[in-house]
């Protein structure tokens, strides 16, 4: 039986966003930088079970890095799928928002992966060793700060 797949591709781009001079290059604005350049690539030997991917909807609610997780959420998340105990990958959608809450910082450990801003999200791979992942208690994301409004069921 084959195995099934967890297949991440990503893509970088650098882009001046004003006319300026950067290692030497004059750029112009809205010019991707000279060098640095884009480059893409692909992820494709992690591997999974059925009960090894779980989906979380719902809304933040947290000030402090916390687990991924219904804790995390105002109510209980919609959820589909089966939470595992390890994660090889973790992505991040943060679609809409209520007042202004700041962006939702993901960490895994101790490390800021990423700070986004309504409409941005990620990917993250996380191998761990030999391709074990990483326990998902150590996966956490958190709101800079929550606006009243946030803490509304709608």
């Amino acid at each position: 039986m084959a195995n099934n797949e967890i297949r991440l591709s990503s893509s970088l781009t650098a882009v001046a966003v004003l006319d300026e001079t950067i290692g030497g290059n004059a750029l112009q604005a809205r010019q991707v930088d000279a060098n640095v350049g884009s480059v893409g690539g692909a992820y494709d030997s992690m591997v999974y079970t059925e009960n090894d991917a779980v989906k979380y909807t719902g809304i933040v609610n947290v000030t402090t890095a916390t687990a991924i997780g219904a804790g995390a959420f105002v109510g209980t998340p919609t959820t589909t799928g089966t939470a595992p105990t390890s994660a090889l990958a973790v992505a991040v959608d943060f679609s809409a928002s209520l007042g202004s809450p700041g962006p939702v910082i993901v960490t895994i450990g101790s490390q800021v992966h990423a700070n986004l801003d309504v409409g941005e999200s990620c990917v993250i791979p996380i191998a761990g060793a030999s391709d074990v992942g990483l326990a998902i208690a150590n996966i956490k994301f958190m709101l800079l700060h929550i606006p009243s409004e946030s803490l509304k069921q709608p």
